[in-house]
């Protein structure tokens, strides 16, 4: 492959570094039991960065020593330095969207099995040449979107988005780490409500339990988050990873539907259903996010093998409405009931936000979006695609109204007092914030606010509103209901207060954006951050013990495991 040079120096690829052809490095995989090899070592290193976005640690100069001997004592490691001296960094950015391109190319060359996991000099400068080759096939996978970079005009409103969201996208949905009490009670009222809802579903849903050794999503989703904090924490607290979670009669039914060792590899893709590797009488994580996130994907996805796909559509327009009167109602009252004077939600009659509340002269309207991104969007590197799917998801779609054109017709309405009977007449002296939750992860991609906001006051701009309501809107935000759900406390007891949240979020995009915007690409990547990355007091991923207990009580006990 003839060398490029990348646009994104933060990430080295192996053309950036070495000369010598790609195939020949891929090809020493053929060496009896080296992928495997490699396969376990980097389910350490995912889950260190994993554990990093928990406790917010650098982990990057502690991964760096661990190919210490190869980089200082070997002339293909000074290649390395060299790069790093070029190019300005201390380290080379190790990150989870490259492991599972890595994780990709190793299973599809992977001949025999490891005996020994260790790994000698000549090994770890192999395996960072494989790690150089999965981030060039992951920034060069679709030369188009390089091509289109050439396309975009300084003066484009959306340049930051056609810059970067065919990247980002990809990178939220590996790199962005779910929260595990919010996908517990998520799935808690999705199964609730569907077998209230469709009766016939409940053999289904109890058998994918009873598969995996279990007589209840509870206690499913018990073992699950124990497994997590018993794993990952031993890192936060010890700094030290365990090897693997070893086989047993009840680990082997829960882990054996996740295993990749026998699946066929196209893409990253195959490790979010088959996020585990079996190696040597335990089994290893591949990636903690993917594992996590089967708590509840795991069981919506058992629904859709197993119905027809009219019965499967049903179950995902009646999902949304299960979520909007239970998880999202519940996290809302517990989070600003206290502080409120006044509050609505949507009775299921045309014409009403999803929520709506008033708290000191801060008016918050609030629509919800419970849906899933598809993979064929999150695969595409195409923005045009991805700025379609955004647009039927939050605008419009077939000439329906969505999220924000719904915003600026709730807002219409308050003006116009169809309010009043139902405890919110029109006040001009009300500061009015529109809202959009969200209930999937990956819309916390950055630039989906700012594209948005730009959108939907382009909206009220062609609107007949009185200057006064004008002047009294505020930027549109785009929230995480997870975010919500883990400070609901915080909200509550009112050491932290919403309209300041969001009224400093906006600032701090103002003035980051005159500050940093042509201060080259990698500083301007982070230029329109979602408001829940924004946010200092989420960026804690664990809830504290304190915190956690009153959410789980009514759930499960959380008991120690033992080490």
């Amino acid at each position: 492959m003839a060398k490029r040079k990348t646009s994104f120096t933060i990430y080295p690829t192996y053309s950036d570094i070495f000369k010598e052809d790609q195939e020949g490095i891929i090809a020493q995989l053929s060496t009896e039991g080296l992928a495997e090899k490699y396969i376990v070592f980097t389910t350490s290193l995912s889950a260190s960065l994993y554990a990093s976005h928990i406790k917010g640690m650098h982990v990057q100069e502690k991964i760096m020593i661990e190919f210490k001997d190869a980089i200082c004592n070997t002339s293909d490691g000074h290649a390395i330095l060299n790069w790093l001296f070029f190019n300005d960094l201390k380290t080379l950015n190790f990150n989870n969207f490259t492991l599972m391109e890595l994780y990709c190319i190793l299973l599809k060359h992977k001949k025999g099995e490891c005996i020994e996991t260790s790994m000698s000099v000549d090994e770890k400068l192999i395996y960072l040449k494989l790690l150089f080759i999965a981030n060039e096939q992951r920034l060069y996978k679709h030369d188009d979107f390089h091509n289109n970079l050439v396309s975009i005009t300084p003066d484009d409103k959306f340049s930051y988005e056609k810059m970067f969201w065919p990247l980002l996208l990809p990178e939220t949905d590996v790199n962005e780490a779910i929260r595990i009490e919010y996908e517990i009670y998520r799935l808690k009222y999705f199964i609730e409500g569907i077998k209230k809802e469709y009766p016939s579903t409940s053999s289904i849903i109890d058998i994918f339990f009873q598969e995996r050794g279990f007589d209840s999503f509870s206690s499913y989703a018990s073992a699950l988050s124990i497994i997590f904090l018993d794993y990952i924490t031993c890192y936060t607290n010890h700094h030290k990873l365990k090897a693997g979670i070893k086989e047993s009669e009840q680990t082997h039914k829960l882990f054996a539907p996740l295993m990749i060792n026998n699946i066929t590899i196209n893409s990253y893709l195959e490790l979010k259903t088959h996020p585990v590797y079996y190696f040597n009488g335990a089994y290893y994580v591949l990636h903690w996010n993917y594992f996590l996130n089967q708590i509840f994907i795991g069981t919506f996805m058992a629904l859709k093998e197993r119905l027809n796909n009219a019965g499967f559509q049903n179950i995902k327009k009646t999902s949304g409405l299960i979520i909007e009167k239970t998880l999202f109602r519940n996290v809302l009252t517990t989070s600003f009931s206290r502080n409120w004077q006044r509050a609505l939600f949507d009775d299921e009659s045309k014409g009403k936000p999803d929520a709506m509340f008033q708290i000191g002269n801060h008016l918050f309207i609030i629509e919800l979006k419970d849906s899933l991104m598809s993979e064929n969007v999150m695969e595409s590197l195409d923005y045009k695609s991805i700025e379609n799917h955004i647009i039927r998801t939050f605008i419009q779609s077939e000439g329906k109204r969505k999220a924000i054109q719904q915003l600026v017709v709730y807002i219409e309405k308050y003006e116009n007092n169809e309010y009043e009977n139902d405890g919110f007449p029109y006040n001009k002296r009300l500061n009015i914030y529109p809202l959009i939750i969200y209930t999937d992860y990956k819309y916390k991609i950055n630039g989906l606010n700012h594209f948005l906001s730009v959108k939907m006051r382009e909206l009220i701009n062609q609107q007949e509103l009185k200057k006064s309501t004008k002047q009294r809107i505020r930027p549109l935000t785009v929230i995480g209901l997870d975010c919500i759900f883990n400070l609901q406390h915080k909200f509550q007891d009112k050491k932290l207060k919403f309209a300041d949240a969001i009224d400093n979020y906006h600032r701090y995009i103002k003035v980051t954006k005159k500050k940093y915007e042509d201060k080259g690409v990698v500083t301007y990547s982070q230029l329109y951050p979602s408001f829940d990355r924004y946010l200092p007091e989420n960026r804690n991923i664990l809830m504290s013990y304190d915190e956690i207990q009153p959410i789980l009580k009514d759930f499960f006990d959380i008991k120690d495991t033992e080490s």
